[in-house]
């Protein structure tokens, strides 16, 4: 995973098709339509790395701040300011089917509602929580298709924290950023929610971190209030 070092409260992170994650400070992001990102890469490894998002294939994801979206890079240009300075400014399109939750349907499945999968589904990501055994080894197979998520663009398999623990845990601020970053891509792309309304995930203390987290679920029905879904726990960051 490549990554800028310069101080700032703006990251932007990158998923590409191939697996590969990056992540930057950013300048601005704006959000017209386009979704409008301004880099100032640090080195010329950072330079070429965002050169080459033009040419990745397939959806790219983007998180930052409470945000996240899958979606194809449009432009991107590059200047250089008379200190030196590179700013490289990036357009992207969402794409609309993987991005609205619209074309998703919730269903529940045995005795847990569709908002019931969805906080397993939370707590799978942010807490790194196994899920209760249901009975039969089919049942549970079914069960763990149901709460990774059903038709959704993205898959919560697993929480992302303690692998990035094993490779940033020696610095636990860097960690703490990128950890939220990984959640909020997952979170909203697993349609677990549609908005985050907090998200905290502390720098890890004696391996393990403590996680607070509070959003809102798509309204499934004009004449019902959205369902919030709320984790406040501790995610063990080593077996």
């Amino acid at each position: 995973m490549s990554m800028s070092r310069s101080p700032g409260d703006l990251m932007v992170l990158f998923l590409l098709p191939t697996g590969r994650a990056a992540a930057y400070e950013a300048e601005s992001v704006s959000d017209d339509g386009a979704v409008r990102i301004q880099l100032r890469p640090v080195s010329p490894v950072d330079s070429g790395a965002i050169k080459l998002l033009g040419e990745a294939t397939g959806a790219i994801g983007v998180a930052y701040s409470y945000y996240a979206f899958l979606g194809s890079l449009k432009t991107s240009s590059s200047k250089i300011d008379a200190n030196g300075e590179e700013t490289w400014t990036l357009a992207f399109e969402r794409n609309p089917r993987l991005n609205n939750p619209e074309f998703h349907t919730d269903m529940a499945f045995g005795s847990y509602s569709a908002d019931e999968l969805a906080r397993l589904r939370a707590r799978r990501i942010l807490l790194n929580e196994k899920l209760p055994g249901i009975g039969d080894q089919a049942n549970d197979a079914m069960f763990e298709v149901f709460v990774r998520g059903m038709g959704t663009p993205v898959r919560a398999t697993e929480s992302p924290l303690p692998a990035l623990y094993k490779d940033y845990g020696a610095d636990p601020q860097r960690f703490a950023r990128l950890a939220s970053l990984f959640c909020v891509f997952l979170l909203i792309l697993t349609k677990t929610v549609r908005t985050i309304d907090q998200l905290t995930i502390q720098a890890p203390v004696d391996r393990s971190c403590r996680v607070m987290f509070k959003g809102t679920r798509h309204r499934p029905y004009s004449n019902q209030p959205p369902t919030e879904i709320e984790v406040n726990g501790i995610c063990r960051l080593e077996s």
